[in-house]
């Protein structure tokens, strides 16, 4: 569709509460006082882990300021304080239209908190227009949906336009910024479920599991390839691939934004394994563009291309789920080249060309750069 944050146990169904200890903690050593080391016992029972729960932030205190146009009955005053009564606002003030009045959401600061001063416009219909909603005289359940909405996302909830995954722009960057920390742990021959519940401890965003992704999560082969210093939005991105599972941020009512991890058959659009680069490629890795001396004969894929990588000294991550489609096995695809003189992008093009594969550079969260290899389309 760095997981994230567990806020409760429930979340994770057959992940029991027991999932609180990682796989080697000197604690689990020698616990039944043999001196032993327990750490594969303890491996099996790895679960992603919540981080400390925030502590929440006291709701905006909202003031409305109602404003009756001419031509409405006598009983519309009434009609619209009975409205507003019982709903969840710290005052309603009604007044005669002045003529320049309009829909209006005014941002406050009071103290540690935020309140809001709302103006809003009953036109002569007796309908009530405010900023991103027309309510009636009945609707207040809708209206009540209105404050929730304001008072959990803020104005720019009510007048922008929601983006990617339904999320604010500002939400967006809140998830991007707590997925761009860097990953201090070998990734290679580790479970994809171990990876995540490592990378659940360096990042403060909740992290539900789906049913299906539970699932597939319980059986799975090791990683591969080596997500170590990438940063966590993309490494947690990585390392679900192979199961077929996605990272989807999603916004829940009256709580911060989270990632669900999700069958990819599930998702519409899910967190990407990095993102497309704001420049040119030989600027992000010029090494692409230095020339060298190079012959290959009957070099496996698998050996060929880490010995490139170490030379350009930029991480190579694999579309393993797309050359598993495309029947593209790296150990078995031999490539030969005739000694010549070329550059390291040439090279990279040169080798990949017999199994139809293609590169590009992609960037972390933490704007590292990295090599993406895929099938063609």
């Amino acid at each position: 569709m760095q997981f994230y944050r567990f806020r409760r146990s429930a979340v994770f169904g057959g992940f029991a509460a027991l999932c609180i200890v990682v796989a080697g903690n000197d604690s689990m050593r020698g616990s039944n006082g043999d001196g032993k080391d327990r750490s594969l016992a303890v491996r099996q029972r790895i679960a992603f882990l919540p981080p400390p729960a925030a502590a929440r932030t006291p709701a905006p205190s909202i003031d409305f300021e109602i404003v009756l146009e001419g031509g409405l009955a006598p009983t519309a005053a009434q009609e619209w304080i009975e409205l507003f009564k019982g709903i969840d606002q710290s005052s309603v003030r009604i007044r005669n239209a002045r003529g320049d009045d309009r829909p209006n959401i005014e941002r406050q600061p009071l103290g540690n908190r935020t309140s809001y001063r709302v103006t809003g416009v009953v036109r002569a219909n007796n309908m009530l227009l405010l900023p991103g909603g027309t309510f009636r005289v009945n609707d207040r359940a809708k209206l009540r949906q209105w404050i929730e909405k304001l008072q959990e996302g803020g104005d720019e909830s009510i007048t922008e336009k929601p983006g990617a995954f339904g999320l604010l722009a500002k939400q967006l960057i809140e998830v991007h910024e707590k997925l761009a920390v860097k990953i201090p742990f070998s990734t290679r021959g580790k479970s994809p479920r171990e990876v995540g519940s490592l990378i659940s401890r360096l990042i403060s965003v909740e992290i539900v599991i789906e049913a299906r992704a539970k699932e597939a999560l319980q059986d799975t082969t090791p990683l591969e390839d080596e997500l170590e210093g990438l940063a966590a939005g993309t490494a947690l991105a990585a390392a679900m691939r192979p199961a077929g599972l996605v990272l989807v941020p999603e916004k829940p009512r009256g709580d911060a934004p989270r990632i669900r991890i999700v069958d990819v058959r599930d998702a519409e659009q899910s967190w990407p394994i990095g993102w497309p680069l704001n420049r040119p490629t030989t600027d992000t890795v010029p090494k692409l563009l230095e020339f060298l001396e190079v012959e290959i004969e009957n070099t496996p894929l698998s050996d060929a291309l880490p010995a490139i990588q170490e030379r350009l000294g930029v991480p190579f991550l694999y579309d393993r789920n797309g050359l598993a489609r495309a029947k593209v096995n790296l150990e078995e695809t031999l490539v030969s080249l005739p000694g010549k003189r070329t550059y390291y992008a040439k090279l990279l093009d040169r080798v990949l060309a017999k199994p139809n594969l293609k590169w590009e550079v992609r960037k972390d969260e933490l704007e590292q750069s990295f090599i993406w290899i895929s099938p063609k389309r």
